[in-house]
């Protein structure tokens, strides 16, 4: 992983959140906005996608539905940006959401669907 992240191409750089879940969107009448802003920092935006739907993979886990649609319209919402691109971000978010919560008490099929989910 951290070779294939060391090898993408250069994109010129975005704002990002670069802590996008779905706990940081507030939906009300139609409109949405964004919380919390303090790792907001230029980047790549397929970052801030993939993180997204990594977040969704565990609250599908979580439980027990599939947030596939959702993560399909993340990816469609920016179509510039290749869908390789959040897929390996993705796949970073995975492992660190597994690293993160191998500490807690969350079930261990819970990490390890994170991390074959990664793989």
């Amino acid at each position: 992983l951290r070779q294939d992240l060391a090898a993408l191409p250069p994109r010129a750089s975005v704002l990002c959140h670069r802590d996008l879940h779905e706990g940081q969107i507030l939906i009300d009448r139609g409109g949405a906005g964004l919380l919390d802003f303090d790792t907001l920092r230029w980047g790549d935006v397929a970052l801030d996608l993939g993180n997204l739907q990594a977040h969704l993979v565990l609250a599908g886990l979580r439980s027990g539905r599939s947030l596939a649609a959702y993560a399909t319209a993340a990816e469609r919402s920016l179509p510039s940006v290749p869908l390789a691109r959040i897929a390996l971000w993705r796949r970073a978010a995975l492992l660190r959401l597994a690293m993160i919560y191998a500490l807690t008490a969350e079930p261990r099929a819970t990490i390890t669907a994170l991390i074959d989910e990664a793989a």
